[in-house]
Parts: C-alpha cells; structure tokens; sequence
C-alpha cells in the first residue's frame, strides 16, 4: 500500500496541477474579455469619428452647394446684362 505521506503528496500535486490549470483557463478568459473590450473600445472610437467626419463633409458639402447656387444665379444675371449690352 501506498504510504499516507505519498497519498497526502499526490493530493497536494493534483490540486496543484488542476488550480493551474483552472487558474490558466480563468486568466485566458480575463485576457480575452479585455482584448475584447479594447476592440469594442477602438471600433466606437473608429464610429465616432467617421460619423465626425461624414457630418463635416455634409457642412462642407452645404456651403459648396450655397457658393454654387450664388454663383449660378450671378452669371445668369451678369449673362443677362451682356446680353442687354450687345442688344444695344
């Protein structure tokens, strides 16, 4: 039979070998829960600032669309008056 020191040893290494291997696991899934996390942190940042710059582009695009229309509307009336000019 084996001598009670020997069980008491072997006890000793298996609750060892399992508290690593539990502990290992745990650390795993703490380690991907903050990879995780980071990823969902940097895609909302990346969100965010798409979102910036497409409303940045909306505003631009506003004012290119304004400078436009006043531009279109001061050649029809500078048009408009060369047109008068030659009729003369």
């Amino acid at each position: 039979m084996l001598d009670p020191e020997i069980i008491i040893a072997l006890i000793g290494f298996a609750t060892t070998v399992c508290g690593y291997l539990f502990g290992s696991r745990k650390a795993n899934n703490e380690g991907h829960m903050a990879a995780y996390e980071a990823y969902a942190y940097a895609i909302e940042s990346l969100r965010k600032e798409f979102e910036a710059r497409a409303e940045t582009m909306r505003h631009d695009y506003q004012e290119l669309k304004q400078k436009y229309e006043l531009l279109e509307a001061e050649n029809t009336t500078l048009r408009n008056k060369i047109q008068k000019l030659e009729e003369r």
